[in-house]
């Protein structure tokens, strides 16, 4: 329910963050974070399974679609006495 959707505010603006972070590894002129920019094993796995998941274009979608969701959320949060 609307009345709920606080509760996830939080979840929902520190995984903005991180995308916005994620975007900064994109290099200037290029579509896509680059294989070598991944340096954790964590990291190359997850690039190995799908290195379309880190194309600049995706990833903006990503962070204009959760913008939306913490603004609708902000809508929701019915205001403080």
């Amino acid at each position: 329910p609307k009345s709920e959707h606080h509760r996830y505010r939080a979840a929902m603006a520190y995984a903005l963050a991180a995308f916005e972070e994620v975007l900064k590894f994109v290099p200037p002129g290029q579509d896509a974070i680059p294989a070598d920019a991944f340096t954790s094993e964590v990291g190359r796995a997850r690039y190995r399974k799908g290195p379309g998941k880190f194309r600049r274009n995706l990833i903006q979608m990503t962070i204009d679609s959760t913008r939306r969701v913490l603004a609708n959320i902000d809508k929701s949060i019915p205001p403080s006495d």
